[in-house]
């Protein structure tokens, strides 16, 4: 797990998506969140951290709640995407709403069935509610056999 230092506010600006020195600048991202940033402690062999994105509550924007997104990719063009928010009413668009329940470790997942991403291949997607109360979302390639103890291992160390 990635710590997160506490900043709240409207002196950081909306949004910001990264992709030069994404390692250097998941830093800067976890200063801006007001959550612990969970994320892989270790990834399938050539996977590198792509990409770092995220929002942060805006009186300008209107933006209410934190979001971060992270994309790690390998050299066939694989991706697994970490998708973090503390959204706390999603309505109907709930992200916990659909698939099947699965516990992995001490939480509780709910997976969406695989269906056809790019390339032809089948994704998978974990998601659960935390106990800090962010939702995290983690899709990636399904035929992985890494990706369950990847979920499993992503709230659990």
């Amino acid at each position: 797990m990635w710590g997160a230092a506490v900043i709240r506010a409207e002196t950081i600006a909306d949004s910001r998506r990264l992709s030069v020195d994404a390692p250097a600048l998941l830093v800067t991202a976890a200063v801006a969140v007001p959550f612990d940033i969970v994320g892989p402690t270790e990834l399938p062999i050539g996977y590198e951290l792509e990409n770092v994105e995220w929002t942060v509550p805006s009186r300008i924007s209107g933006q209410t709640a934190s979001t971060l997104d992270l994309w790690y990719s390998d050299a066939g063009g694989n991706r697994i995407h970490v998708w973090q928010t503390d959204v706390k009413a999603f309505g109907d668009t709930d992200p916990l709403a659909g698939g099947r329940a699965l516990r992995l470790g001490s939480v509780d997942w709910r997976v969406v069935d695989p269906w056809l991403g790019p390339q032809g291949k089948q994704i998978a997607v974990f998601t659960a509610r935390l106990n800090d109360g962010t939702t995290i979302s983690i899709d990636g390639p399904f035929e992985s056999t890494y990706m369950y103890g990847m979920v499993e291992a992503l709230v659990t160390e």
